[in-house]
């Protein structure tokens, strides 16, 4: 065991002597070490409150002063670490000696009795009146002492009374604390003002400094408004929080004294900012509330107002923090062209383009660019004054010019969209490449890096192909893949003008651009949907060619096979779906290979009873049971428990909801926002039209197989089919040993189906379980089968 050297607290406790109060206490060794026990270190774990109660407890244990001890779990609201700080003060004023400093520990006890929740019945301190002559600090010590009682005790104004009178003494030693505990004491009566004015006073005075830093920090507790519920703040109030706080996020000299505290300040004031701030006034969904006449503010939205003339961050930070309908989507400036939004929205616009054109900050142009209408007459004004700063070279730029840039490049973009420049739009686009130093090489919070280049080049193509301009979005396309040649897939599948370019669109899994885009629009979906429209014989040439995922594959080739069987396709077709399904999926090579040795379709139906796996869709849009279950066997046979009317067998194939759900995932249509209420299905139904004009003429459009998909609308979902199998194999069949067990399995299997695939069928499953209870009730299977199912119902029970 080791000591740690001797401090203060120890040199104390070894000054003052045994603990002892009786003649039969054992003096205790422990009792003189830091540590709660003799081998544990000082607990840091809940930080220092624990071991200063202890250190307090030792202490008074030292100067035989009856006392409750520590609490065993450390937890207390009592403030230990200031009355060791005082204690030192007045050993170092009086002496080691002093008797004053017993007397001064009684007294605080009684003070943390208020605070320890195991006290119940305590007692206030008493007047000091055992030595004299007093040391001259005790009156006023005493009085502290007092008020901290009635503090603990939640009684304010009589402990406001104290400190007052402590404070008022020019002598007392305690005086700079008192008034800071006057302020926690106003603040604590919900005289919140008052507590404002107080901390104020209390900077502005040089013998309160030992207190000032935690003086100015009350200030945000003051006007945090989860902190109590605070009724009290004025907009005058507000005001001159809002003023200070932003003092507080700018860099200057007066900051920079104690930069770290200055830094903790900088992010409490950027999170009390963002209370006074709001996207749109509450009551009336206004967004330019602060420039207008609007009667009714709240404090803060009134603090914003009285500042923003004068104060051009104030104003900055509301006219950006303003919701911005653009955010959202460009495409919202195509509708709801009478929204009282933009005419609210221009009044921001004009404000920003007004403080731009008398000098004011180049953020006052950002703010004009990212907001305006691309049909406004002040557009074209703003895209003249952009322009220029896109032509310039740059070199060791700072962070936030360079975003300030990014910002004018991306809004010419969608200014000349909404203008129908759409030229001038793609030659900004194709000069990306000019200006990829100054945007790329790490922004920090807001990554203007590739991968934010490429959402903005996303903006565009949605512009375009909702707009029916579809020439245009390949043209767009083509100069994009020039940059992102392994990316935006969606848009190569969505944009193909041959059935080539969505095979060479594959999707790659776990790829990575390394310029920093990890697969922009990967088009997984859409390439999935587009697939499932395929003919048997695409899907297995497709899944034998090899230019795609393996995994992608091994499903392609299991639903050729699934159609192969449905379809009653001839058994040379059979043979050789059936040998690529058992090369990419090997773990169930044989399985595979022995269900089609016969060519009987009694075997390939216990094939896919057990191997839900196996459907004539071969994507469902549902993520797989397992990504590599193409290596285990058992992954084939495993139940989709989350997802089992979806990712279990097959559903009856339509293709009218399946082109319904491709062009749903193939459309463009406008983000959600939170101002542009009601349905505007009817503004959007033009723009849905030239989509699907233009999407009708899709190449796999051309490869579409009509009497395929009229066989195969024909076979009823898995759960039936399956069943109405399986029950008639039954009536049919011998009834040996063998095959009794053989169709109870078969039986058990097709009941499963009707629980766990696709939408179920009730009066199949009925049937087959009533024949397995009925007939096959000395099996294992009739046994591990107590219930039949109905997805109306989800299950039935069995009646004998």
């Amino acid at each position: 065991m080791s000591i740690a050297k001797p401090s203060f607290l120890a040199t104390i406790l070894f000054v003052l002597g045994s603990p002892s109060f009786a003649a039969d206490r054992p003096k205790l060794i422990t009792e003189e070490l830091y540590a709660y026990r003799s081998d544990a270190p000082p607990n840091h774990s809940s930080g220092d409150i624990q071991n200063f109660e202890v250190f307090w407890h030792k202490l008074l244990l030292g100067m035989r002063v009856d006392q409750l001890g520590p609490l065993s779990d450390g937890h207390s609201a009592c403030h230990y670490d200031n009355a060791l700080a005082v204690l030192k003060q007045i050993r170092l004023e009086l002496g080691e000696a002093n008797a004053y400093q017993k007397l001064w520990a009684e007294n605080q006890d009684k003070v943390f009795s208020a605070c320890d929740v195991r006290r119940a019945n305590s007692q206030p301190p008493q007047a000091i009146k055992l030595l004299k002559p007093l040391p001259s600090r005790a009156p006023s010590d005493f009085l502290y002492q007092s008020a901290s009682y009635h503090f603990y005790k939640r009684e304010f104004d009589k402990s406001l009374e104290l400190y007052q009178q402590v404070e008022n003494d020019s002598k007392a030693p305690l005086r700079a604390t008192a008034a800071y505990m006057t302020l926690r004491c106003l603040a604590q009566l919900k005289r919140v003002e008052e507590a404002y004015d107080k901390a104020d006073r209390i900077l502005a005075d040089p013998s309160f400094k030992t207190v000032h830093d935690i003086a100015a920090n009350y200030r945000f507790i003051l006007m945090n408004p989860t902190a109590w519920p605070v009724k009290a703040i004025t907009a005058e109030l507000a005001s001159k929080h809002l003023a200070w706080l932003v003092s507080l996020i700018k860099i200057a000299p007066a900051n920079a004294a104690d930069f770290n505290q200055a830094y903790k300040d900088y992010f409490d004031a950027l999170e009390q900012l963002d209370g006074y701030f709001p996207l749109f006034a509450p009551d009336t969904l206004a967004v330019d509330w602060w420039i207008t006449d609007t009667a009714a503010l709240s404090p803060r939205m009134q603090a914003v107002k009285n500042l923003a003339p004068t104060h051009e961050f104030v104003d900055w930070m509301q006219a950006q923090w303003a919701y911005n309908v653009f955010t959202a989507d460009w495409l919202w400036a195509l509708h709801q062209k009478d929204h009282a939004y933009w005419a609210q929205n221009q009044n921001i616009v004009s404000h920003a383009w007004k403080r731009w054109q008398q000098g004011d900050g180049g953020e006052w142009l950002q703010i004009a660019i990212t907001r305006t209408h691309p049909q406004t007459p002040l557009a074209g004004e703003i895209i003249k004054s952009a322009t220029p700063f896109l032509t310039n070279s740059w070199q060791g730029e700072t962070l936030e010019y360079r975003e300030w840039l990014f910002d004018l490049w991306e809004n010419l973009i969608r200014l000349h969209l909404g203008r129908g420049e759409h030229a001038a739009a793609l030659d900004l686009m194709k000069n990306f490449a000019s200006y990829k130093t100054l945007f790329d090489g790490g922004l920090g919070h807001r990554p203007y890096t590739n991968r934010s280049h490429g959402k903005s080049l996303k903006n565009l193509l949605r512009w375009l192909v909702y707009a029916g301009k579809t020439d245009d979005a390949r043209l767009a396309l083509q100069v994009i893949l020039q940059q992102y040649p392994v990316s935006f897939k969606h848009w190569r599948n969505l944009l193909a003008s041959e059935w080539n370019e969505v095979i060479a669109s594959a999707p790659k899994h776990n790829l990575w651009d390394y310029r920093g885009d990890l697969l922009l629009e990967n088009g997984e979906e859409l390439w999935q949907y587009l697939i499932n429209m395929l003919p048997a014989k695409k899907l297995y040439q497709l899944a034998e060619a090899g230019n795609i995922e393996s995994s992608d594959r091994g499903y392609l080739a299991r639903a050729a096979l699934t159609r192969a069987f449905l379809l009653n396709m001839d058994d040379h077709t059979i043979n050789q779906y059936s040998a690529l399904v058992a090369k990419l999926n090997p773990s169930i090579r044989e399985r595979v290979l022995s269900a089609v040795d016969n060519h009987s379709k009694n075997d390939y139906i216990d094939l896919m009873l057990r191997m839900p796996r196996f459907r004539p869709q071969p994507f469902t849009g549902i993520p797989l049971v397992n990504a590599r279950e193409n290596e285990v066997e058992d992954n084939f046979k495993a139940i989709d428990i989350f997802n089992h009317k979806d990712n279990n067998w097959w559903c009856r194939f339509d293709q009218r909801k399946l082109e319904d759900r491709l062009f749903d995932y193939a459309k463009v249509t406008p983000y959600g926002n939170l101002l542009f209420r009601g349905d505007i299905s009817a503004e959007f139904a033009p723009y849905i039209e030239h989509q699907k004009a233009a999407f009708a003429k899709h190449p796999y459009k051309q490869l579409l197989d009509k009497q395929e998909i009229a066989a195969l609308e024909a076979i009823p979902d898995a759960p039936q089919y399956l069943s109405e199998a399986v029950i008639t194999r039954k009536i049919k069949s011998p009834a040996s040993d063998a095959v009794r067990k053989q169709q109870a399995s078969n039986l058990h299997h097709a009941i499963r189906t009707t629980r766990y695939g696709c939408v179920g069928h009730g009066p199949s499953s009925k049937q087959a379980f009533l024949l397995l209870q009925n007939q096959y009730s000395d099996t294992v299977w009739a046994t591990a089968t107590p219930y039949w199912f109905d997805y109306s119902k989800f299950f039935g029970n069995y009646s004998p």
